[in-house]
């Protein structure tokens, strides 16, 4: 954290250096509140500055480790690097196997989107992908989350597989169809 307020101290806009320093302290007042979320920031890694320089540059990422702070568990357990879809759909796909019911399996769906979410945020603020590789990512994302979303409807409703039925997506993931 140190670091990252060293590097934006500066910052020769005022409103620019408080907002980093606001979206620090709103994370990190988070985190010191629950005590086990806590232990992960204890030993030091290099994902943990990426996550510093994130929040205090992207207002997304800001906003979700502030309502989900525990969400950075899943950057950790990947010590801060993006798995290639396939490692990261299979170990979603297993956790969400796990789900007895409707609502844990759209609590699982929900915090899997989020960490995945903030990995690519990372690996886009460290350069790691270029634009089209991120529009695949959150394409491949979207597409994921849709096919298991309507998966557990169908089972929840007790719906034959082979339903006539179309999902048709718009939202903020993924745009490969409109491009």
């Amino acid at each position: 954290v140190l670091g990252v307020l060293h590097d934006y101290r500066d910052l020769r806009i005022p409103e620019l250096r408080e907002k980093v320093l606001l979206r620090l302290e709103r994370y990190f007042g988070q985190v010191v509140k629950r005590p086990g979320l806590a232990k992960v920031f204890k030993a030091p890694a290099p994902w943990l500055r990426d996550i510093c320089h994130g929040v205090a540059v992207s207002e997304l990422l800001a906003e979700l480790l502030a309502h989900h702070p525990s969400l950075v568990e899943g950057v950790a357990t990947v010590a801060g690097g993006l798995p290639p879809f396939p490692a990261w759909e299979a170990a979603g796909t297993r956790l969400l196997k796990r789900a007895k019911d409707l609502e844990e399996g759209l609590e699982w769906l929900r915090r899997l989107k989020n960490e995945r979410q903030i990995q690519l945020i990372l690996a886009d603020l460290r350069g790691d992908l270029d634009h089209a590789a991120l529009e695949g990512e959150l394409s491949v994302l979207a597409d994921f989350f849709i096919r298991h979303t309507y998966r557990r409807i169908l089972d929840n409703l007790q719906l034959p597989e082979k339903l006539p039925l179309s999902v048709l997506s718009l939202g903020k993931l993924g745009s490969s169809e409109m491009s």
